[in-house]
Parts: C-alpha cells; structure tokens; sequence
C-alpha cells in the first residue's frame, strides 16, 4: 500500500488493539477498498447528508440498535 496511508486497527477482546492494516483483503471477493483519507471523508460527508442514496436510506444509517453490556464497554 502507497504511503502514506491510515492504519486499521482490530479490538479482539479484552487484549490491546491490534494493527491489522496489511490483513486486511483488497479484492473483489471481499468488499473492501483503498483510499485516503480525504477521499474516504468525502464520501462519507455525502453519504450522512444524503447525497448518494434515496431518500428514505440516509436515516437507516443513522438508526441505532441496542447493544449487549460487552459491547458496549468497548
């Protein structure tokens, strides 16, 4: 991956983060993909102020569902 780039990091458990930047799959198989983090922004601004679905599916990402106790401690 060209640099510079944004490191992923994963919470497994009650252990530390964990970079998992170079595990994650860049393929058509696995929907992933490679940005900067401008561009990344750029798209989610337009997703959260509706600019890149209909009408009705802007609020369904912003609808929050219950969370079990662990969860909601990480």
């Amino acid at each position: 991956m060209p640099r510079p780039h944004a490191r992923a990091y994963e919470l497994f458990g009650p252990r530390p983060l964990v970079d998992v930047t170079e595990q994650i799959p860049v393929d058509y198989e696995n929907p992933s993909w490679v940005t900067t983090t401008r561009d990344e922004n750029d798209v989610f601004r337009a997703l959260l102020a509706g600019r890149l679905l209909p009408t009705r599916q802007p609020a369904e990402t912003k609808r929050t569902v219950p969370v079990d106790a662990e969860t909601q401690q990480v």
